[in-house]
């Protein structure tokens, strides 16, 4: 939104006497009391027109902030885009990845966590090679310039077999530490996410939450404030494992967590491995002992920590496609549908959405699922069936966490997005503010 700028009017013409008869010139009394009447009348137009302007545009003068409306069905939202306004947008990138990380993709954000690092056994950490240590560098000095916090991540998306054995043992763990605080020093870090997603047991959760504590200890002695993240899943919540408290003592201690809302349906998942659905429905379910979504989820958290702020809802724009999928009886019933087995086993796979054309998928003529808000394709003759996300569904994933108070959003990953920054550019533009008071839960609680 372009700002509006004064234009002032040109100088009047000087008069210019000479000293010796300076004293008989007239008194320009009657000039000077125009000259007046006139600056007058100009600053008036020019203020209601300011003020008509903003009027029209929804911009808050006194905070120089951009108010944006945007509509979802019959009903208007007006919000404050979330850099503006405190909330954060965060994205995962690749340090590996050929897709290399834009200006224009860090213009979107807030955040940016860099990965894969690999904890070793000793506890120290490593790039996977040297190429990948100099886009570090590059990417961390890319962030900066753009006033964007750049944060490295402890391990990569499938952690390693270390981290549990080096956080339960005290001088591994420190070994771990300080080599945290080495690249935060060198990089001039402005955080790091903890990353690990499937702690197991008790003991994973109590060193876990030991590790998270020594950093916390070691950060709070900066001058300047270090972040400290991290990812957690859906089942650290909504499963029956009883370690509720243990993850909420790990939320109590970071400054934003990671909410992965997206595991809800897959393959590989032990009980409800042949359900066919979304990776993450905002809405509904198959309803068959399984009906967990992102509402249900978001909803959760918030009533456990008795606040949004720390939460980042999750949304994760790859692709997956299940395999011998079961024809339903009706041609018509094809939102929450089940698969067969293959060799004993149920298949599939992700694709990138920057792929989904190139792969034949038509993507622009898939169908909808108003129950989930998501849309998907569902293939007969090959009896497939592919869930996404698109720029609807995020629209209403966005509109969600906007009016849910969410405290941010993060964004899996910045590679499979296409080269226009489609989704990511959803995200930016639909996510904000709603309301002037961040903190308060917009959720019913007593039905938790």
């Amino acid at each position: 939104m372009a700002d509006a700028t004064n234009t002032g009017a040109g100088e009047s013409d000087s008069m210019i006497m000479s000293s010796e008869n300076a004293n008989d010139a007239p008194k320009p009394k009657k000039s000077i009391k125009m000259f007046q009447f006139f600056v007058m009348c100009l600053a008036l137009i020019i203020g209601l027109s300011l003020m008509s302007f903003g009027a029209s545009r929804f911009v808050n003068f006194n905070v120089e902030k951009s108010i944006v409306r945007f509509t979802m069905g019959n009903a208007p939202i007006i919000y404050e885009p979330a850099r503006d306004c405190g909330k954060r947008i965060t994205a995962w990138s690749h340090l590996g990845s050929p897709v290399r990380l834009t200006k224009q993709q860090l213009s979107m954000l807030t955040h940016v966590i860099l990965y894969p690092m690999y904890i070793q056994e000793n506890g120290t950490l490593t790039f996977e090679d040297e190429e990948q240590k100099k886009n570090f560098a590059k990417y961390v000095s890319m962030a900066k310039k753009s006033n964007v916090k750049a944060l490295m991540s402890t391990d990569g998306h499938y952690e390693t077999k270390n981290i549990a054995a080096v956080t339960a043992n005290a001088e591994k763990r420190k070994v771990l530490v300080d080599s945290i605080i080495l690249l935060v020093n060198e990089y001039q870090l402005d955080g790091v996410d903890v990353y690990w997603k499937y702690p197991k047991t008790k003991e994973d959760f109590l060193n876990l939450i030991a590790l998270c504590k020594d950093l916390k200890e070691v950060f709070d002695q900066y001058s300047r404030r270090i972040i400290l993240s991290h990812l957690i899943p859906p089942a650290s919540i909504t499963a029956n494992t009883g370690y509720v408290n243990l993850q909420k003592k790990v939320i109590e201690i970071v400054d934003f967590v990671n909410v992965d809302v997206n595991g809800n349906y897959g393959y590989w998942i032990k009980d409800r491995e042949h359900l066919v659905g979304p990776a993450a429905p905002l809405y509904s379910g198959h309803g068959v002992g399984w009906n967990v979504n992102v509402n249900t989820i978001m909803q959760k958290f918030s009533c456990l920590m008795n606040s949004s702020e720390k939460l980042n809802m999750m949304v994760n724009i790859d692709s997956f496609r299940w395999d011998n999928v079961i024809r339903p009886v009706n041609d018509t019933e094809t939102l929450w549908m089940t698969a067969d087995p293959e060799n004993g086993k149920y298949t599939g796979r992700w694709i990138w959405w920057r792929d989904l054309n190139s792969k034949g998928y038509d993507v622009k003529n898939a169908s909808w699922n108003q129950e989930s808000r998501t849309p998907y394709i569902w293939n007969s003759e090959k009896r497939e069936y592919l869930s996404f996300e698109n720029e609807i569904s995020l629209q209403e994933k966005m509109k969600y966490a906007s009016e849910k108070n969410i405290g941010g959003v993060t964004f899996w990953e910045l590679r499979s997005d296409d080269d226009s920054n489609t989704l990511l550019e959803v995200v930016k533009s639909k996510f904000g503010c709603v309301g002037a008071d961040r903190t308060i839960v917009k959720y019913e609680c007593e039905e938790v």
